[in-house]
């Protein structure tokens, strides 16, 4: 029986709460008295509760990290290529220089006879001494030589040959001096038409000629024989030189 009490007193508190809260009159809820407070502060009313999960730790993405350090990389990068670059407008020495192989580019070579160059020669050599040949002397040739000649020519005597060895060895070595020659090499004729050396012998009128000895490095062997014309044989000499070496000797008679 107090069951069945109990249960009647709940449910019109129920309905009198739900009455309270009806608003479709427009009109204000008016406040709950004593009673109903007892009787709703001692409902147990059943509350759901949605538990928010922990923030989340923001993690920069990969991709900006990664455009980051490249454009770092590329700019270090094209620091240190400009960093090696020679300044503009500088000058760059290579490291060796081409051999030269125009005529008169004697600097390469080194050819020399008894006398220093420019000099007088001595009159042992000449007609007023015992015309011996001078010995004339060279280094080694650069490589790629075919043969060597030597010529003594006087440039005051509208080119008079006084002296044309042709198949010389492309090495290091000597011709005159009373030395034999090597094999190979031979004596052309000079322009008094017989083999060997002519010795200097200008008119005693004169000034002093000049002589000019040179060594020339042939990039082809001579093909026309020694006892051939003097101005043929020269000619062909000149046509095959890739470079030659000069000194030069004076001499004027008392």
């Amino acid at each position: 029986m107090r069951r069945r009490r109990l249960a009647v007193v709940t449910l019109a508190a129920t309905v009198l709460a739900l009455n309270a809260c009806d608003t479709d009159d427009g009109r204000e809820m008016q406040a709950p008295d004593s009673m109903a407070r007892f009787r709703l502060e001692n409902t147990t009313t059943s509350t759901s509760t949605t538990v928010a999960p922990p923030p989340t730790e923001f993690i920069p993405a990969t991709s900006s990290t990664s455009t980051s350090t490249t454009t770092s990389t590329s700019s270090t990068s094209t620091s240190s290529t400009s960093s090696t670059a020679p300044p503009s407008g500088a000058l760059v020495s290579p490291a060796e220089s081409s051999p030269v192989t125009a005529a008169g580019a004697g600097a390469e070579l080194q050819f020399a006879g008894p006398w220093d160059d420019g000099e007088a020669i001595p009159a042992e050599f000449t007609c007023d001494g015992a015309s011996a040949e001078p010995l004339t002397t060279w280094a080694a040739p650069p490589e790629g030589t075919a043969e060597l000649a030597v010529s003594v020519i006087d440039t005051d005597a509208d080119g008079y040959v006084h002296w044309l060895v042709i198949g010389l060895p492309a090495e290091a070595g000597s011709v005159g001096g009373g030395e034999p020659l090597v094999t190979g090499a031979a004596e052309g004729l000079n322009s008094s038409g017989s083999p060997g050396w002519a010795a200097p012998c200008p008119d005693p009128a004169d000034t002093p000629h000049t002589y000019q000895f040179t060594l020339h490095v042939l990039d082809q062997a001579t093909e026309l024989p020694p006892d051939s014309p003097t101005t043929d044989l020269l000619a062909a000499v000149d046509a095959a030189t890739a470079n030659t070496a000069t000194f030069t000797g004076t001499y004027e008679r008392a």
